[in-house]
């Protein structure tokens, strides 16, 4: 009696595990994207296009972000119903080409894209919501240090003309390329002051109006595009 006893429980224990095995879904992948921030190759650029600046040296670009919001292909700029939004806090480092907090995105939808968007934050140190800072070499060699700061809240809309694609249930890789080298393009620095410290201040008092510039800039110098692993199959054929 005690072996039916035994067996018969043995039949409901794996009855149990039978169905709570099938009640749980197989884990699920989502569909991610990670952003890659990237500035030019070298922290010394050139400014072939800006009169009286020889070079222009990047020490430091910081950008604080509130939200992102990603518009499909298709819809108008205007259009906020076909935005994914995401929340931030996010502090953007240009120039180590991420963020705090790690911009990892999940659950967006896969389709086609043809912009990011950035609405800046003053989120940063001192309540700033950018900082770049470097040194402007003019045309005579001179060396003058210059500081970029504001706690304007404004859009930066980086885009790509012919769209990026996030594939379904995979981790996409999208990069986000700032050319700092034309911060300055097509910028009249003549007029601009100078602090007591012989530091170029662009902010919302000081040389407000380059100020205004500089952030209609950054969009102008931005860009988009996924990662493509053919081009490192390319590579490899290369070898």
């Amino acid at each position: 009696m005690k072996t039916i006893k035994y067996a018969f429980g043995l039949m409901i224990a794996a009855g149990l595990i039978f169905l709570n095995s099938c009640s749980e879904e197989d884990p699920v992948v989502q569909t991610g994207v990670r952003l890659t921030f990237i500035t030019s190759a070298s922290d010394a650029f050139k400014s072939a296009n800006v009169n009286g600046i020889d070079t222009v040296v990047i020490t430091e670009a910081l950008i604080g972000v509130e939200k992102i919001k990603f518009k499909p292909m298709g819809h108008e700029d205007d259009d906020d119903m076909g935005k994914i939004v995401y929340n931030g806090p996010y502090a953007i480092d240009l120039l180590a080409g991420g963020s705090e907090p790690l911009l990892s995105l999940t659950e967006v939808e896969p389709g086609l894209y043809k912009e990011i968007e950035f609405e800046t934050e003053d989120v940063l140190e001192d309540d700033k919501a950018v900082i770049i800072k470097g040194i402007i070499t003019f045309s005579d060699q001179t060396e003058t240090p210059f500081e970029f700061i504001t706690d304007d809240d404004f859009d930066i809309e980086v885009e790509n003309d012919y769209g990026f694609t996030i594939s379904e249930n995979v981790l996409n890789d999208v990069f986000i390329i700032f050319n700092l080298s034309g911060l300055f393009d097509g910028i009249d620095l003549s007029s601009a002051e100078e602090d007591e410290n012989g530091v170029l201040l662009f902010t919302d008092d000081i040389n407000s109006e380059i100020t205004d510039q500089l952030e209609d800039k950054l969009e102008d110098i931005s860009s988009c595009e996924e990662y493509d692993d053919d081009d490192d199959d390319d590579d490899d054929d290369d070898d």
